[in-house]
């Protein structure tokens, strides 16, 4: 039981990349069958920095990639090599169970995920109608010049040990400046609720080329946002000339009413900025955005408990009322606890732990524990969330997340 409710930031997390400009040679038939070599898309262009014809994408030591040796098994591989580099070998990590059935090729998936699966389309005859069962990342870390680790959602298909990875989704470029600020996380959202992370269907056709799609199947699972997160606050510059460059790995889609980024700041301030222009992001481009400008004239103000309402916390609703809800703090191992129950459910949730010395500006890890009827509910549960405080006044303590969320508690 741990969820913490109190001030809530930025989260994220990513995927595999930077930028290179080096071309390896092709791995010949005498590498051992469980060492696999794979390139990058775009690595041989000569040139480290981002443009509009290509982009440089870098692997770092240690990545993992899922394989589908010739089997539909997923196994797990680890890259050998050094951060930086555009090609290299992987070996399989030895251990797991598991057995499956022989296919005529080689695929692999960047990042490895365990659910990752290759699944037979609707004519079990015909392998074109085939696809890898993965999902498109919501979370993502920042790295300057680029995306994080584990962000950047890659796949190929080959029947030999070379992997000639492609990338399936696309890049926004977001600039933001602002004197004095710093940025912890960012929320991107379509205007017109479009969906931008979660389960996806990726099909490889000729030239080794991704194309991918949302699995509807279960539409819980789907989201509608990507959450860049830093792990410590980045300062911006003060003018545009000196904007820093965030980075998101995007999935091809048509945001056709634009779209609106959350940042929240490094003292907890949320700032908005949208555009209501339709904007299409491609397979392997990038769409850079002109540089916004982040004041503290643009800072959302903070809820109070009668506007509070019904929120959500990564998926998790609950809502706030003096008359049916009890909210009270207590203290457990000299950390301190929120604990909420809905008295007309029965729902309780759980948060923490909250630092003892939290203040305006400071964020803290800490999960939230859903319980119904008494027994918890690990599928609404969340591990994990940061939180930011955003103020701390009149008995109210308000609250953000990583994703966006704005939460106040009385005490």
């Amino acid at each position: 039981m741990k969820k913490t409710l109190f001030y809530m930031l930025l989260l994220a997390g990513a995927v595999a990349c930077q930028m290179a400009e080096e071309s390896q040679a092709p791995v010949k038939e005498e590498v051992p069958a469980s060492v696999f070599h794979a390139t990058l898309e775009g690595a041989e262009a000569e040139t480290k920095v981002y443009t509009d014809e290509a982009l440089h994408v870098l692997w770092n030591a240690d990545d993992r990639v899922t394989i589908f040796a010739k089997t539909t098994r997923n196994k797990q591989y680890r890259f050998l090599g050094a951060d930086g580099a555009a090609g290299g070998d992987f070996e399989e990590v030895v251990g797991g169970f598991g057995t499956g059935e022989d296919i005529d090729y080689n695929f692999a998936v960047y990042p490895y995920n365990a659910t990752t699966a290759y699944s037979y389309g609707d004519n079990a005859s015909d392998p074109s109608d085939d696809y890898l069962a993965t999902v498109f990342p919501k979370a993502q870390t920042y790295r300057a010049g680029s995306f994080g680790p584990g962000a950047n959602l890659m796949v190929t298909k080959s029947s030999t040990t070379d992997l000639p990875f492609k990338n399936v989704g696309g890049y926004l470029c977001l600039k933001l400046y602002g004197s004095g600020f710093s940025v912890r996380s960012i929320v991107l959202q379509g205007n017109n609720n479009e969906t931008l992370s979660g389960p996806v269907k990726v099909s490889i056709g000729d030239g080794n080329i991704p194309s991918m799609e949302f699995d509807t199947a279960d539409p819980s699972k789907l989201e509608k946002e990507i959450v860049l997160s830093a792990d410590t606050p980045v300062a911006l510059g003060a003018d545009a000339a000196n904007a820093v460059t965030f980075w998101m790995v995007v999935p091809p889609a048509t945001l056709s009413g634009g779209f609106t980024v959350t940042v929240i700041d490094g003292n907890g301030g949320m700032h908005q900025k949208s555009t209501s222009k339709s904007i299409t992001f491609e397979r392997n481009k990038q769409t850079p955005m002109k540089a916004f400008e982040i004041t503290a004239g643009d800072v959302l103000p903070p809820l109070t408990v009668n506007e509070m309402g019904s929120v959500s916390l990564s998926g998790i609703g609950f809502s706030y009322d003096k008359n049916t809800d009890q909210v009270n703090l207590y203290e457990q191992d000299n950390k301190v606890w929120a604990r909420f129950l809905r008295v007309p459910t029965l729902t309780m949730f759980e948060i923490g732990p909250i630092p003892a010395d939290v203040a305006v500006g400071s964020s803290f890890v800490a999960d939230v524990d859903v319980y119904v009827d008494g027994v918890k509910n690990e599928s609404e549960s969340v591990t994990d969330c940061r939180l930011t405080v955003q103020s701390i006044t009149g008995g109210i303590i308000n609250l953000v997340s990583d994703d966006g969320t704005r939460y106040a508690i009385r005490f």
